[in-house]
């Protein structure tokens, strides 16, 4: 529904099937409803900053509005997007998105509103979410075993970077044949997950991790 002016009135009947009709009504909706479904929506420290993240059903997606505060000074967001807004202009894409907020102070905890806005003209503020900047930086790389393992289907890979740098990750057969490249990309410090679904046939394969000087390989069993 999209704001604007509606109208509505009532048809009383009675036992005989006679009726009426009462005087009509209008009411004004300021703010329409999107027909955008947000889920995933969060926030977490990076080496950099803080990383805003979330999904959407963006079929009838026009983009979004990312309003900011200190938690300490929080006050209310209005459904117009009323607060500091960190982008400067609206965020479009594909899904999922992210928003690197770099102009943060060490230590301060920051809340964020998620404004989704649709073609129509409509908006919707989801949130708050929170992130402490520096907060939480894994002091060493690594990288943890899939989950789930085997996996039938859908798994993720996670991963901890003590600094931004390039990661590769890459899936191999037991033979050493690369099947795929899973991640080639810059992340910043922090520890990440990696949502995959393989379209492989059941047996046991290798991932092997890059990021700056380290490397790790695990194995993975897919059941079919």
């Amino acid at each position: 529904m999209n704001k604007g002016t509606y109208y509505w009135k009532v048809k009383a009947i009675d036992n005989d099937g006679g009726y009426t009709w009462c005087d009509e009504r209008r009411f004004e909706l300021e703010v329409g409803f999107v027909d955008v479904t947000v889920y995933g929506f969060g926030a977490k420290p990076t080496g950099d900053g803080i990383l805003v993240y979330w999904s959407a059903d963006d079929t009838e997606l026009a983009g979004f509005n990312l309003y900011r505060f200190v938690k300490a000074e929080k006050r209310a967001v209005s459904a117009e997007g009323e607060g500091e807004p960190v982008n400067a202009e609206l965020i479009t894409g594909k899904s999922p998105y992210k928003y690197y907020d770099a102009y943060v102070e060490e230590g301060v905890t920051y809340g964020y509103y998620l404004e989704v806005l649709d073609h129509g003209g409509s908006s919707e503020i989801y949130g708050p979410v929170y992130g402490t900047a520096g907060a939480d930086i894994p002091r060493a790389f690594a990288l943890h075993q899939n989950r789930p393992n085997p996996t039938a289907g859908t798994t993720v890979f996670a991963f901890d970077l003590p600094e931004s740098c390039i990661v590769t990750l890459e899936l191999y057969d037991v033979t050493g044949r690369k099947v795929e490249t899973v991640a080639d990309a810059y992340y910043p410090a922090g520890t990440h997950d990696i949502t995959y679904s393989p379209a492989l046939p059941s047996g046991m394969y290798v991932y092997r991790f890059t990021a700056s000087e380290f490397s790790a390989a695990r194995k993975m069993v897919v059941l079919r």
